[in-house]
């Protein structure tokens, strides 16, 4: 790429990847359910599998008052 390009992720299609999710285009909530046992979150196939807010020093300023708000 050239220096200076500008390059968009899509949310929408990272987040439909079926190699990535079983069954992508449907809501599981199982995905987000923690370990009853050990209280651990699912892990995820890859780091950047899901990405609600972004990632890196740039993300969502809404980020931590999403996640506060849905505690």
């Amino acid at each position: 790429m050239p220096k200076g390009c500008t390059v968009v992720i899509n949310a929408a299609v990272l987040h439909r990847r079926p190699d990535l999710w079983p069954r992508p285009d449907e809501f599981d909530y199982n995905r987000w359910i923690r370990d009853p046992v050990t209280g651990l979150k699912p892990k995820l196939s890859h780091p950047y599998a899901y990405l609600p807010f972004a990632a890196g020093p740039k993300n969502c300023i809404g980020q931590n008052f999403a996640l506060l708000e849905a505690k």
